[in-house]
């Protein structure tokens, strides 16, 4: 048994179904869709419909509103399965799951009852926006203002380099009701793309992450009701940040699949290639290289699967798990596909293996949810 079966042995049966369910649309279908893209920037809409359509967009959210009621630990899980195949739209997925998670957490009781079910069903996409042309790690210092008016609230700004923000329609935006209070002021709010106020921005045209839809939005004077705040003044930069646990270790989740997939290619590759009269496996050097591949991936299972228990289990210990986790993805993920891509040669770069889209992929896990220098930062506060 290896690490990966023994970490889903701490899950019930249905949730072990549920990642074989997420494995197999993997293979059957976020595969084929993304090698018969239209174009490189397409945003994978499409197959996060049909993800929907078998329960993926509501593992978290309780059964009672139409969820699974599951634990955080399969949110990991099915991210590094359909990372495996392609991480853009792993990426889109989950953040589609992650907006509606929080609306059932946080949500006031039309809330929930307006955008959970179209989401859950895949007729509508979610995204949550934190980041800003000027505020990215540095959230805190985002100027996208609310502004209180008699029936609700009047959002003002600009959002950038946000997930699934080339078609969501329910976007969960976080803005500053008081900039003298910096984080202090931050709340966030539902805002609903197919109303007055609301302007999609372009596509941000980052290489190997078209199906991530990643881009931005412009509200002016977009009128948001009472009913469609999810958090309040004071409470928006606490609730984004402990969001940001769980984000990073499924982003090392995601690392984790990307290179067991790579992994695997380049084994069965070097099994059956032969020179000077023996399989590539059989030349001790290229063995090695893939060793140190095969090292490298259990040292990041294992940093990630201990943060995704943390969490789960609501411990303080999590912090500094959750940034070790995406610290040791962030740089080991890039240089253990490229070890991959090695062994198997040109070959490796070929359109018909995930290889070379992987390796562009890599570098996005140094910067998605916290660069790797924000994550030293959060580590060497521990050791002061």
């Amino acid at each position: 048994m290896d690490l990966t079966q023994e970490f889903d042995q701490l899950l019930d049966t249905k949730a072990r179904q549920l990642i074989t369910a997420a494995r197999e649309f993997a293979v059957e279908t976020v595969l084929p869709a993304s090698r018969q893209a239209a174009g490189a920037h397409e945003w994978a809409s499409a197959t996060i419909r049909a993800a929907c359509g078998i329960g993926l967009a509501g593992m978290e959210i309780p059964v009672a509103l139409g969820g699974h009621g599951m634990r955080y630990l399969v949110r990991a899980r099915v991210a590094e399965e359909l990372a495996r195949v392609d991480f853009p739209f792993a990426f889109a997925l989950i953040n589609h799951h992650n907006a509606a998670a929080r609306i059932a957490a946080h949500g006031t009781a039309v809330a929930k009852d307006r955008f959970l079910p179209p989401m859950l069903a895949g007729d509508s996409v979610g995204c949550t926006a934190m980041s800003e042309p000027e505020a990215g790690s540095d959230f805190a210092a985002i100027t996208t203002t609310a502004s209180r008016v008699t029936d609700g609230w009047r959002l003002d700004g600009v959002k950038r380099w946000i997930a699934n923000a080339a078609g969501a329609d329910v976007l969960l935006t976080f803005a500053q009701t008081n900039l003298a209070k910096g984080a202090a002021g931050i709340a966030c709010f539902i805002a609903d793309g197919r109303n007055p106020g609301f302007t999609r921005g372009p596509l941000d045209r980052f290489a190997a992450m078209g199906a991530a839809g990643i881009g931005g939005f412009t509200l002016s004077a977009y009128h948001v009701p009472d009913d469609h705040v999810l958090y309040p003044p004071g409470e928006g930069f606490a609730q984004a940040m402990a969001g940001v646990n769980k984000a990073r270790t499924h982003i090392a989740a995601m690392a984790c699949g990307m290179v067991a997939a790579s992994l695997e290619i380049a084994l069965a590759y070097a099994r059956k290639r032969k020179t000077f009269g023996k399989s590539l496996l059989e030349h001790q050097g290229l063995r090695w290289s893939l060793a140190d591949v095969a090292t490298t991936l259990e040292a990041m299972r294992m940093f990630t699967y201990r943060a995704a228990t943390l969490i789960d289990q609501e411990c303080k210990e999590a912090i500094l798990a959750a940034a070790m986790a995406k610290k040791f993805a962030g740089e080991q993920c890039l240089p253990a596909i490229a070890g991959c891509m090695q062994a198997m040669g040109a070959v490796g770069m070929g359109d018909d293996n995930v290889l070379a889209k992987h390796l562009l992929a890599a570098k996005a896990i140094g910067f998605a949810d916290g660069t790797t220098e924000m994550m030293n930062e959060r580590i060497g506060a521990t050791l002061a």
